[in-house]
Protein backbone atom coordinates (compact mmCIF):
# COMPACT_ATOMS: atom_id res chain seq x y z
CA UNK A 1 0.00 0.00 0.00
CA UNK A 2 1.20 3.41 -0.44
CA UNK A 3 0.38 6.54 1.27
CA UNK A 4 1.01 9.83 0.46
CA UNK A 5 0.01 12.50 3.05
CA UNK A 6 -2.14 15.70 2.26
CA UNK A 7 -2.32 17.44 6.01
CA UNK A 8 -2.48 15.96 9.62
CA UNK A 9 -6.29 16.73 9.35
CA UNK A 10 -7.16 15.03 5.67
CA UNK A 11 -9.35 12.14 5.88
CA UNK A 12 -7.30 9.17 4.59
CA UNK A 13 -9.41 7.48 1.67
CA UNK A 14 -7.68 3.79 0.73
CA UNK A 15 -8.57 2.82 -2.89
CA UNK A 16 -8.59 -0.71 -3.76
CA UNK A 17 -8.42 -1.43 -7.59
CA UNK A 18 -6.67 -3.81 -10.13
CA UNK A 19 -6.88 -1.58 -12.57
CA UNK A 20 -3.42 0.73 -12.23
CA UNK A 21 -5.25 4.16 -14.56
CA UNK A 22 -8.36 3.50 -11.84
CA UNK A 23 -5.66 4.14 -9.22
CA UNK A 24 -4.69 7.48 -10.21
CA UNK A 25 -7.70 8.77 -12.01
CA UNK A 26 -9.39 8.34 -8.15
CA UNK A 27 -6.20 9.18 -6.24
CA UNK A 28 -5.80 12.77 -8.37
CA UNK A 29 -9.42 13.81 -7.90
CA UNK A 30 -9.48 13.29 -4.13
CA UNK A 31 -6.02 14.50 -3.15
CA UNK A 32 -7.22 17.87 -5.22
CA UNK A 33 -9.93 17.65 -3.02
CA UNK A 34 -7.51 17.49 0.18
CA UNK A 35 -7.86 13.84 0.65
CA UNK A 36 -4.92 11.88 2.20
CA UNK A 37 -4.90 8.48 -0.62
CA UNK A 38 -3.96 5.01 0.27
CA UNK A 39 -4.19 2.09 -2.83
CA UNK A 40 -4.21 -1.52 -2.80
CA UNK A 41 -4.39 -3.60 -6.03
CA UNK A 42 -7.02 -6.35 -4.72
CA UNK A 43 -9.16 -7.33 -1.58
CA UNK A 44 -6.08 -9.16 0.11
CA UNK A 45 -3.61 -6.06 -0.13
CA UNK A 46 -6.30 -4.24 1.59
CA UNK A 47 -6.76 -6.00 4.04
CA UNK A 48 -3.47 -5.94 5.29
CA UNK A 49 -3.43 -2.29 4.72
CA UNK A 50 -6.05 -1.51 7.14
CA UNK A 51 -4.25 -3.78 9.68
CA UNK A 52 -1.06 -0.80 9.41
CA UNK A 53 -3.27 2.45 9.24
CA UNK A 54 -6.96 2.75 9.11
CA UNK A 55 -8.64 4.53 6.87
CA UNK A 56 -11.48 6.91 7.35
CA UNK A 57 -13.11 5.41 4.01
CA UNK A 58 -12.60 2.91 1.35
CA UNK A 59 -13.38 2.63 -2.51
CA UNK A 60 -13.60 -0.92 -3.43
CA UNK A 61 -13.40 -2.01 -6.88
CA UNK A 62 -16.05 -5.43 -7.04
CA UNK A 63 -14.19 -7.37 -9.32
CA UNK A 64 -10.35 -8.27 -8.95
CA UNK A 65 -7.97 -10.93 -8.63
CA UNK A 66 -6.75 -13.01 -5.39
CA UNK A 67 -9.71 -11.75 -3.52
CA UNK A 68 -12.49 -9.67 -4.81
CA UNK A 69 -14.59 -6.29 -2.90
CA UNK A 70 -17.55 -8.19 -2.14
CA UNK A 71 -15.33 -10.88 0.17
CA UNK A 72 -13.11 -8.21 1.24
CA UNK A 73 -16.20 -6.01 2.42
CA UNK A 74 -17.20 -9.18 4.24
CA UNK A 75 -14.33 -10.09 6.15
CA UNK A 76 -13.69 -5.85 7.16
CA UNK A 77 -17.37 -6.46 8.50
CA UNK A 78 -16.55 -9.93 10.39
CA UNK A 79 -13.56 -7.83 12.29
CA UNK A 80 -14.81 -5.61 15.28
CA UNK A 81 -11.67 -3.51 14.63
CA UNK A 82 -12.49 -2.64 10.96
CA UNK A 83 -16.59 -2.97 10.69
CA UNK A 84 -16.73 0.63 11.34
CA UNK A 85 -15.02 1.87 7.94
CA UNK A 86 -17.27 2.91 5.46
CA UNK A 87 -17.02 1.00 2.44
CA UNK A 88 -18.31 2.50 -1.33
CA UNK A 89 -18.42 0.09 -4.01
CA UNK A 90 -17.03 0.88 -7.21
CA UNK A 91 -18.56 -1.33 -10.00
CA UNK A 92 -19.79 -1.40 -13.84
CA UNK A 93 -22.09 -4.24 -12.48
CA UNK A 94 -24.94 -2.13 -11.52
CA UNK A 95 -27.98 -5.14 -11.64
CA UNK A 96 -29.95 -5.53 -9.05
CA UNK A 97 -28.41 -8.59 -7.80
CA UNK A 98 -24.85 -7.29 -7.37
CA UNK A 99 -26.15 -4.09 -5.70
CA UNK A 100 -27.99 -6.37 -3.40
CA UNK A 101 -24.89 -8.64 -2.76
CA UNK A 102 -23.08 -5.16 -2.24
CA UNK A 103 -25.57 -3.76 0.40
CA UNK A 104 -25.55 -7.50 2.31
CA UNK A 105 -22.16 -7.78 2.52
CA UNK A 106 -21.45 -4.60 4.65
CA UNK A 107 -21.07 -1.88 1.97
CA UNK A 108 -22.88 1.64 2.99
CA UNK A 109 -22.97 2.67 -0.99
CA UNK A 110 -22.05 2.19 -4.52
CA UNK A 111 -20.91 4.65 -7.69
CA UNK A 112 -21.07 3.25 -11.41
CA UNK A 113 -18.24 2.78 -13.54
CA UNK A 114 -17.11 5.01 -15.42
CA UNK A 115 -17.82 7.10 -12.53
CA UNK A 116 -18.93 11.51 -12.33
CA UNK A 117 -16.15 12.92 -10.18
CA UNK A 118 -19.09 15.35 -8.36
CA UNK A 119 -21.07 12.56 -7.41
CA UNK A 120 -18.44 10.20 -6.36
CA UNK A 121 -16.42 13.26 -4.38
CA UNK A 122 -20.59 13.62 -2.95
CA UNK A 123 -21.19 9.85 -1.75
CA UNK A 124 -17.53 10.38 -0.61
CA UNK A 125 -17.86 13.76 1.41
CA UNK A 126 -21.24 12.36 2.81
CA UNK A 127 -20.41 9.01 4.00
CA UNK A 128 -16.81 10.70 5.83
CA UNK A 129 -18.94 12.99 7.76
CA UNK A 130 -21.77 10.56 8.47
CA UNK A 131 -18.73 8.17 9.65
CA UNK A 132 -17.24 11.41 11.65
CA UNK A 133 -20.53 11.60 13.01
CA UNK A 134 -20.82 8.31 14.41
CA UNK A 135 -17.60 8.23 16.06
CA UNK A 136 -18.21 11.26 18.27
CA UNK A 137 -21.65 10.18 18.77
CA UNK A 138 -19.79 7.01 20.07
CA UNK A 139 -17.21 8.64 21.96
CA UNK A 140 -20.27 10.81 23.64
CA UNK A 141 -21.66 7.58 24.51
CA UNK A 142 -18.57 6.25 26.12
CA UNK A 143 -18.25 9.47 28.13
CA UNK A 144 -21.31 9.44 28.88
CA UNK A 145 -21.19 5.77 30.40
CA UNK A 146 -17.97 6.54 32.27
CA UNK A 147 -20.16 9.59 33.83
CA UNK A 148 -23.20 7.14 34.84
CA UNK A 149 -20.57 4.73 36.11
CA UNK A 150 -18.97 7.38 38.50
CA UNK A 151 -22.01 8.25 39.38
CA UNK A 152 -23.50 5.27 40.22
CA UNK A 153 -20.32 4.99 42.09
CA UNK A 154 -21.24 7.95 43.93
CA UNK A 155 -24.76 7.31 44.69
CA UNK A 156 -23.22 4.50 46.10
CA UNK A 157 -20.60 6.01 48.35
CA UNK A 158 -23.61 8.26 49.07
CA UNK A 159 -25.91 5.81 50.22
CA UNK A 160 -23.12 4.00 52.04
CA UNK A 161 -22.52 7.12 54.10
CA UNK A 162 -26.24 7.40 54.80
CA UNK A 163 -26.27 4.05 56.17
CA UNK A 164 -23.76 5.19 58.16
CA UNK A 165 -25.13 8.55 59.39
CA UNK A 166 -28.51 6.31 60.27
CA UNK A 167 -26.09 3.56 62.06
CA UNK A 168 -24.51 6.44 64.37
CA UNK A 169 -27.83 8.63 64.98
CA UNK A 170 -29.38 5.33 66.30
CA UNK A 171 -26.21 4.87 68.01
CA UNK A 172 -26.81 8.44 69.66
CA UNK A 173 -30.35 7.80 69.63
CA UNK A 174 -29.34 4.70 71.95
CA UNK A 175 -26.93 6.74 73.95
CA UNK A 176 -29.34 9.27 74.91
CA UNK A 177 -32.28 6.59 75.61
CA UNK A 178 -29.60 5.21 78.27
CA UNK A 179 -28.45 8.51 79.63
CA UNK A 180 -32.23 9.09 79.89
CA UNK A 181 -33.01 5.76 81.86
CA UNK A 182 -30.42 6.03 83.90
CA UNK A 183 -31.81 9.20 84.92
CA UNK A 184 -35.19 8.35 85.21
CA UNK A 185 -35.08 5.61 86.92
CA UNK A 186 -32.30 6.63 89.64
CA UNK A 187 -35.03 8.73 90.90
CA UNK A 188 -37.69 6.31 91.76
CA UNK A 189 -34.25 3.47 93.16
CA UNK A 190 -33.13 6.86 94.90
CA UNK A 191 -36.30 7.24 97.10
CA UNK A 192 -36.81 3.36 97.55
CA UNK A 193 -33.33 2.99 98.53
CA UNK A 194 -33.99 5.85 101.18
CA UNK A 195 -37.32 4.13 102.08
CA UNK A 196 -35.55 0.51 102.62
CA UNK A 197 -32.86 2.29 105.23
CA UNK A 198 -35.52 3.90 106.90
CA UNK A 199 -37.30 0.87 107.04
CA UNK A 200 -34.34 -0.47 108.60
CA UNK A 201 -33.92 1.81 111.12
CA UNK A 202 -38.32 1.69 112.40
CA UNK A 203 -37.57 -2.03 112.58
CA UNK A 204 -33.99 -2.36 114.52
CA UNK A 205 -36.02 0.13 117.15
CA UNK A 206 -38.64 -1.78 117.09
CA UNK A 207 -36.67 -4.55 117.76
CA UNK A 208 -34.84 -3.06 120.83
CA UNK A 209 -38.05 -1.71 122.15
CA UNK A 210 -39.11 -4.95 122.45
CA UNK A 211 -35.98 -6.71 123.97
CA UNK A 212 -36.11 -4.14 126.30
CA UNK A 213 -39.72 -4.79 127.17
CA UNK A 214 -40.71 -0.94 126.97
CA UNK A 215 -42.75 -1.27 123.60
CA UNK A 216 -45.61 0.10 124.04
CA UNK A 217 -48.54 -0.14 122.01
CA UNK A 218 -48.70 3.75 120.80
CA UNK A 219 -45.11 3.40 119.69
CA UNK A 220 -45.77 0.14 118.10
CA UNK A 221 -48.65 1.60 116.20
CA UNK A 222 -46.72 4.63 115.20
CA UNK A 223 -44.03 2.36 113.25
CA UNK A 224 -46.05 0.12 111.90
CA UNK A 225 -47.87 3.16 110.53
CA UNK A 226 -44.39 4.41 109.16
CA UNK A 227 -43.69 0.94 107.85
CA UNK A 228 -46.74 1.00 105.91
CA UNK A 229 -45.55 4.69 104.24
CA UNK A 230 -42.53 3.67 103.82
CA UNK A 231 -43.02 0.68 101.93
CA UNK A 232 -46.05 2.48 99.73
CA UNK A 233 -43.45 4.84 98.61
CA UNK A 234 -40.78 1.61 98.01
CA UNK A 235 -44.04 -0.07 95.80
CA UNK A 236 -44.72 3.57 93.92
CA UNK A 237 -41.33 4.16 92.82
CA UNK A 238 -40.65 0.53 91.86
CA UNK A 239 -44.21 0.43 89.96
CA UNK A 240 -42.73 3.65 88.14
CA UNK A 241 -39.54 1.48 87.34
CA UNK A 242 -41.08 -0.98 85.63
CA UNK A 243 -43.63 1.01 83.99
CA UNK A 244 -40.75 2.80 82.40
CA UNK A 245 -38.57 -0.18 81.14
CA UNK A 246 -42.23 -1.96 79.84
CA UNK A 247 -42.49 1.59 77.53
CA UNK A 248 -38.76 1.01 76.24
CA UNK A 249 -39.31 -2.45 75.59
CA UNK A 250 -42.19 -1.36 73.03
CA UNK A 251 -39.84 0.93 71.57
CA UNK A 252 -38.52 -2.58 69.88
CA UNK A 253 -41.32 -4.13 68.12
CA UNK A 254 -41.48 -8.02 66.66
CA UNK A 255 -43.65 -9.25 64.30
CA UNK A 256 -42.45 -13.00 65.49
CA UNK A 257 -44.16 -12.68 68.87
CA UNK A 258 -47.38 -11.76 66.99
CA UNK A 259 -50.30 -13.53 65.21
CA UNK A 260 -51.56 -12.66 62.31
CA UNK A 261 -55.38 -13.32 61.96
CA UNK A 262 -58.85 -12.30 59.94
CA UNK A 263 -60.81 -10.03 62.09
CA UNK A 264 -63.40 -7.18 61.61
CA UNK A 265 -62.33 -4.05 61.97
CA UNK A 266 -65.60 -2.64 63.11
CA UNK A 267 -65.56 -4.94 65.78
CA UNK A 268 -61.61 -4.10 67.01
CA UNK A 269 -63.13 -0.25 67.07
CA UNK A 270 -66.53 -0.75 68.58
CA UNK A 271 -64.82 -2.15 72.16
CA UNK A 272 -63.03 1.27 72.51
CA UNK A 273 -65.90 3.47 73.86
CA UNK A 274 -66.37 0.94 76.66
CA UNK A 275 -62.71 0.49 77.08
CA UNK A 276 -62.31 4.16 77.68
CA UNK A 277 -65.74 5.02 79.33
CA UNK A 278 -64.74 6.63 82.24
CA UNK A 279 -61.92 8.51 81.57
CA UNK A 280 -64.25 9.67 78.53
CA UNK A 281 -67.26 10.52 80.65
CA UNK A 282 -65.14 12.41 83.18
CA UNK A 283 -63.85 14.79 80.71
CA UNK A 284 -66.91 14.53 78.79
CA UNK A 285 -65.78 13.73 75.48
CA UNK A 286 -67.25 11.76 72.92
CA UNK A 287 -65.93 9.12 70.79
CA UNK A 288 -67.36 8.89 67.19
CA UNK A 289 -66.59 5.64 65.12
CA UNK A 290 -67.50 5.34 61.17
CA UNK A 291 -65.96 1.87 59.76
CA UNK A 292 -67.58 -0.23 57.16
CA UNK A 293 -69.10 -2.71 58.91
CA UNK A 294 -67.76 -5.50 55.98
CA UNK A 295 -64.30 -4.34 56.74
CA UNK A 296 -61.71 -7.03 57.44
CA UNK A 297 -58.18 -7.57 57.72
CA UNK A 298 -55.73 -9.63 57.78
CA UNK A 299 -53.33 -8.45 59.92
CA UNK A 300 -52.62 -7.69 63.91
CA UNK A 301 -55.60 -7.11 65.72
CA UNK A 302 -53.36 -6.84 68.69
CA UNK A 303 -51.69 -4.09 67.47
CA UNK A 304 -54.66 -1.88 65.95
CA UNK A 305 -56.68 -1.88 69.15
CA UNK A 306 -52.90 -0.85 70.62
CA UNK A 307 -52.53 1.85 68.27
CA UNK A 308 -55.79 3.47 68.80
CA UNK A 309 -55.13 3.16 72.66
CA UNK A 310 -52.43 5.27 71.98
CA UNK A 311 -54.33 7.87 70.66
CA UNK A 312 -57.06 8.39 73.23
CA UNK A 313 -54.84 8.21 75.70
CA UNK A 314 -52.56 10.84 74.30
CA UNK A 315 -55.69 13.00 73.70
CA UNK A 316 -56.75 12.59 77.40
CA UNK A 317 -53.53 13.42 78.47
CA UNK A 318 -52.49 16.38 75.67
CA UNK A 319 -55.64 17.59 73.60
CA UNK A 320 -58.00 19.06 76.89
CA UNK A 321 -55.99 20.42 79.41
CA UNK A 322 -58.42 23.42 80.79
CA UNK A 323 -60.66 22.43 78.60
CA UNK A 324 -64.32 20.49 79.41
CA UNK A 325 -65.71 18.89 76.40
CA UNK A 326 -64.88 17.89 73.21
CA UNK A 327 -65.41 15.22 69.93
CA UNK A 328 -63.26 12.21 69.18
CA UNK A 329 -63.41 10.87 65.24
CA UNK A 330 -62.26 7.43 63.80
CA UNK A 331 -62.72 7.71 60.44
CA UNK A 332 -62.06 4.48 58.21
CA UNK A 333 -61.50 3.95 54.32
CA UNK A 334 -60.11 1.54 51.65
CA UNK A 335 -58.37 2.19 48.99
CA UNK A 336 -58.11 -0.97 46.85
CA UNK A 337 -55.21 -3.03 48.75
CA UNK A 338 -54.75 -0.20 51.65
CA UNK A 339 -57.49 1.07 54.47
CA UNK A 340 -56.82 4.50 55.30
CA UNK A 341 -57.71 5.61 59.05
CA UNK A 342 -58.10 9.51 60.18
CA UNK A 343 -58.00 9.67 64.31
CA UNK A 344 -59.05 13.40 65.14
CA UNK A 345 -59.40 15.70 68.58
CA UNK A 346 -61.14 18.55 68.44
CA UNK A 347 -58.89 19.73 71.72
CA UNK A 348 -55.61 22.23 72.04
CA UNK A 349 -53.61 21.35 68.95
CA UNK A 350 -50.00 21.15 68.81
CA UNK A 351 -47.64 24.06 68.92
CA UNK A 352 -45.44 24.40 65.62
CA UNK A 353 -41.84 23.72 67.02
CA UNK A 354 -43.05 20.62 69.02
CA UNK A 355 -45.03 19.06 65.55
CA UNK A 356 -41.46 17.93 64.40
CA UNK A 357 -40.74 16.19 67.87
CA UNK A 358 -43.68 14.26 68.80
CA UNK A 359 -42.57 10.57 66.92
CA UNK A 360 -39.20 11.59 68.94
CA UNK A 361 -38.74 8.84 71.91
CA UNK A 362 -38.76 11.05 75.10
CA UNK A 363 -40.67 13.76 74.01
CA UNK A 364 -42.97 15.12 76.17
CA UNK A 365 -44.04 18.81 77.08
CA UNK A 366 -45.25 17.11 80.84
CA UNK A 367 -42.24 15.88 82.18
CA UNK A 368 -43.28 17.60 85.39
CA UNK A 369 -45.97 15.64 85.51
CA UNK A 370 -44.17 12.24 85.45
CA UNK A 371 -45.05 11.71 81.93
CA UNK A 372 -42.35 9.22 79.59
CA UNK A 373 -42.75 10.92 76.43
CA UNK A 374 -42.98 7.43 74.54
CA UNK A 375 -46.66 7.09 73.41
CA UNK A 376 -46.52 8.64 70.03
CA UNK A 377 -43.08 6.66 69.47
CA UNK A 378 -44.42 3.38 70.03
CA UNK A 379 -47.19 4.34 67.73
CA UNK A 380 -44.62 5.56 65.05
CA UNK A 381 -42.54 1.71 65.45
CA UNK A 382 -45.99 0.04 65.23
CA UNK A 383 -46.96 1.31 62.57
CA UNK A 384 -43.83 1.04 60.68
CA UNK A 385 -42.79 -1.88 61.74
CA UNK A 386 -45.28 -4.39 62.31
CA UNK A 387 -47.78 -2.50 60.42
CA UNK A 388 -46.05 -1.87 57.29
CA UNK A 389 -47.76 1.41 57.03
CA UNK A 390 -47.58 5.02 57.31
CA UNK A 391 -48.55 8.01 59.75
CA UNK A 392 -48.39 11.57 59.35
CA UNK A 393 -49.90 14.52 62.04
CA UNK A 394 -51.72 17.38 61.11
CA UNK A 395 -52.64 19.90 63.61
CA UNK A 396 -53.72 23.74 63.81
CA UNK A 397 -53.11 24.74 67.18
CA UNK A 398 -56.15 25.33 69.26
CA UNK A 399 -58.29 23.56 67.14
CA UNK A 400 -57.85 20.52 66.02
CA UNK A 401 -55.24 17.69 65.37
CA UNK A 402 -55.81 14.61 63.19
CA UNK A 403 -53.13 11.41 62.71
CA UNK A 404 -53.67 9.81 59.37
CA UNK A 405 -52.78 6.18 58.63
CA UNK A 406 -52.58 4.32 55.56
CA UNK A 407 -51.83 0.45 56.40
CA UNK A 408 -52.39 -2.61 54.01
CA UNK A 409 -55.63 -4.68 54.30
CA UNK A 410 -53.52 -8.00 54.19
CA UNK A 411 -50.75 -9.34 55.91
CA UNK A 412 -47.94 -12.50 55.65
CA UNK A 413 -45.53 -13.81 58.37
Amino acid sequence: MTLKTHSPEASLVLIVDDNTQNLQLLGEVLRNEGFRVGVAKNGDLALAAVETVTPDLILMDVTMPVMDGFEACKRLQANPQTQHIPVIFLTARVENEDIKKGFMVGGVDYVAKPFQKVELLARVNAHIRLEKMNQAQAKFNQQLKQQNTELTLANNQLRALKQQAIESAKMVSLGNMLVWMAHEINTPLGISMTSASYQETVIENMRQGVDQERQEKAGLLKNLDQLLESSGIITASLRQVANIIGDCKQLSTNKTQRNIERFSLRDNLEILPEYFKDPLAQASLLLRVQCPAELTLNSYPDVFFQVFCILIENSLNHGYQGQHGGKLSINVSQQERYIVIEYSDDGAGILNEHSEKIFEPFFTTKRHEGKVGLGLSILYNLVKQVLDGEVHCVSEQGKQTSFVMKLPVSHTQ
